[in-house]
């Protein structure tokens, strides 16, 4: 049985923690960041090396936008790059080793570590083999995606009766 990756890792992180087959998941969530409060941030409870979320960013017009949808915290700036697209968005942890593992990679996005959907914006992520969650620059998480909700259903009416005889 594969396990969530909370149950099995969790701080101090060690590379031989992800030996260990568990998944994770990425979605938005509430910011955690002062700098970001009331907003819609990336969740990534996890170390990494690449994020790549299949998705769309849609601005304050209704248009689909390829880039200026996300703001970086001040405290995550120095450890991770955004490249944003029409497809979605590549998160690069190659910035800096502060766990000590040998190469490069990403906190997780807590506390205030925070990539922020800008005001008026909505982050569409879609359910796609192309969202992958690398652990390493060869091995990734498995993955569980928080995708939008899908768009409501009309309301379902009774059958009608038979006609009469």
């Amino acid at each position: 049985m594969t396990l969530p990756c909370s149950e099995v890792l969790g701080p101090p992180w060690s590379p031989s923690d992800f030996q260990s087959n568990c998944f994770t998941a990425v979605g938005l969530a509430e910011c955690q960041c002062t700098e970001f409060l009331n907003r819609q941030c990336i969740s990534i409870q996890v170390p990494y090396v690449l994020a790549q979320i299949a998705g769309s960013c849609v601005d304050q017009q209704h248009q689909v936008v390829a880039s200026n949808c996300f703001d970086v915290s001040t405290n995550y700036t120095a450890h991770v790059s955004v490249y944003e697209s029409y497809s979605g968005i590549v998160i690069s942890g190659s910035k800096r080793d502060d766990l000590g593992w040998g190469y490069t990679q990403a906190p997780p996005t807590v506390e205030e570590r925070c990539i922020a959907l800008k005001e008026g914006y909505d982050f569409h992520i879609t359910r796609s083999t192309a969202s992958k969650l690398y652990r390493t620059a060869n091995t990734t998480y498995s993955l569980d995606i928080y995708v939008s909700p899908p768009p409501s259903l009309p309301p379902m009416f009774p059958p009608s009766p038979p006609p009469p005889r």
